[in-house]
C-alpha cells in the first residue's frame, strides 16, 4: 500500500470531518481517508508540504498548485508551529492528533482555522474539544 502523505492543517480538517466538501469526488475520497484514520487511528502518514493526498481531488488543485482564494499554505504553517510537527517525519494518525488534541485551545484554532471557508459549516471546534 502506498505510504499516505497529509498537510499538516489536514490533521485538524479529518478531525472536524463531517461528510462536506468541494465535489463530489473531494467528498467520496476525503470520507474514505476519515473512516480509514477514525477505524485504524494507527495508520501512519508522512507529513509534507503542498499538495497530498486529500488535496488530489479537489477542484482547486491545478498543476499540483491551490488556487483557493484562501491558500492553505499559512494554515500548514501555523498548525506545524503550535504542535511541533516536522515535515517529511512519519506519524501515526492518532500520536498526531493527540499532540494537537493535548495543545490546541480557542486562540490557536482560531489562528488556524479562523478564516477556513468550513469553519462556521461544520462542528470542528466541538470535534477538537473547544468549547
Amino acid at each position: 500500500m502506498k505510504q499516505i502523505e497529509l498537510r499538516a492543517h489536514h490533521l485538524l480538517c479529518l478531525q472536524g470531518y463531517e461528510g462536506k466538501g468541494y465535489s463530489p469526488e473531494f467528498v467520496t475520497e476525503m470520507s474514505k481517508l476519515a473512516t480509514m484514520f477514525a477505524q485504524a487511528p494507527d495508520t501512519t502518514f508522512t507529513l509534507i508540504n503542498g499538495a497530498d493526498d486529500i488535496c488530489r481531488n479537489c477542484p482547486h488543485l491545478v498543476d499540483e498548485k491551490c488556487i483557493h482564494p484562501n491558500p492553505p499554505e499559512p494554515q500548514d504553517a501555523k498548525v506545524i508551529k503550535y504542535f511541533d510537527l516536522v515535515i517529511g517525519e512519519q506519524y501515526s494518525y492518532k500520536a498526531a492528533t493527540d499532540i494537537i488534541k493535548q495543545k490546541i485551545n480557542a486562540d490557536i484554532f482560531m489562528d488556524i482555522c479562523g478564516t477556513c471557508d468550513w469553519n462556521s459549516a461544520t462542528q470542528c471546534r466541538s470535534a477538537l474539544g473547544i468549547k
